[in-house]
């Protein structure tokens, strides 16, 4: 039994799982309640009263408002840190100092490049584990797509679409990790405009943004005001067909080109059963702290490691400069 911590009880420590509406769970604290292989033994949070409400709910142990007194009493194994980001690298530089087997720190790594080189560092250098929570790497699902586009069965890639909203930090680097991931290469050119659609956080606007990968990829990240409503999702073009990420990243839909109904010796692309054998629950909080299990057990990179979430926050600073 892996003994968890969690640093943070807000929204995607805690308190999105206080919802009655969610479907799945949605926090770090029911994940870790969830899997057989964790216990949960000491949330910390500035918010006695999160702390508290954290604690009732999931019957922790322990509770602290100060996370170096938590590690120095818990000794845990895992550490979430699910705090700001401008925070992540003096917590997890103090983390480190306790010896964990692995941190799993929430995106965006840091608020800047040196912060996240720092935390990199910090973990290398005292062999910690770090996985960042890009969580939608984590599904069984898209990691069978990575696979399929990896392996050529889509052809050459052309162009990914995405639709986000709710800030470009918030929502929309979910996307361009996973633009990432699926092509295993960085967006050399990166062009963006800051936009006037609403964004529930002032301090994370918007962006349009046309980018291309080094290979030709055209990769096109476009805004929508998500009080109107919700939108996360991703097209992906190759030449043998389309892969579409549609209602938060739970559904996939297929298509292939199929001769055109109206234009002899053209085709035009038809909805067509979707090639895959998983099913997307979004379970991606339980998903997560799976593969981080995996990680540790076989000491293993993670699926989203320290280096893979720098290549998103570089992609994002370049949108905002």
């Amino acid at each position: 039994m892996y003994k968890a911590v969690i640093i943070g009880c807000g929204r995607i420590g805690a308190q999105y799982d206080f919802d009655s509406g969610k479907k799945v769970i949605s926090s770090h604290a029911g994940a870790y309640d969830a899997n057989p292989k964790t216990e949960l033994v000491a949330v910390c949070d500035l918010d006695i009263e999160k702390a508290k409400a954290t604690q009732k709910k999931w019957d922790v142990p322990q509770i602290y408002t100060d996370y170096s007194a938590m590690l120095a009493e818990e000794k845990p194994d895992i550490i979430s840190v699910c705090t700001w980001e401008d925070s992540h690298a003096k917590i997890i530089k103090d983390c480190v100092k306790f010896n964990p087997k692995a941190i799993l720190c929430e995106k965006p790594i840091a608020a800047d490049k040196n912060a996240a080189e720092e935390i990199i560092n910090a973990c290398k250098e005292n062999g910690m584990l770090l996985q960042i929570n890009y969580m939608r790497r984590f599904s069984p699902l898209y990691q069978e797509i990575a696979e399929f586009i990896r392996s050529g069965k889509l052809g050459k890639i052309q162009k990914i679409a995405a639709h986000y909203g709710n800030g470009l930090v918030t929502n929309g680097s979910h996307l361009i990790d996973l633009a990432h991931y699926f092509l295993e290469e960085e967006f050399d050119t990166i062009h963006s405009i800051k936009c006037e659609l609403k964004s529930a956080y002032p301090n994370d606007p918007n962006f349009a943004v046309l980018a291309e990968s080094k290979s030709g990829v055209i990769f096109s990240l476009l805004p929508q005001d998500n009080s109107k409503y919700l939108i996360l999702e991703m097209k992906i073009f190759g030449e043998k067909g389309c892969i579409y990420l549609k209602n938060s990243g739970f559904e996939v839909e297929f298509f292939e080109p199929t001769a055109h109904s109206m234009f002899t010796g053209y085709f035009e692309l038809r909805k067509v059963e979707p090639p895959f054998s998983q099913k997307e629950e979004g379970r991606f909080l339980e998903d997560s702290v799976r593969e981080l299990l995996i990680a540790i057990e076989n000491n293993k990179t993670p699926l989203c490691s320290g280096e893979d979430a720098l290549k998103t926050l570089k992609f994002i600073l370049k949108c905002q400069n």
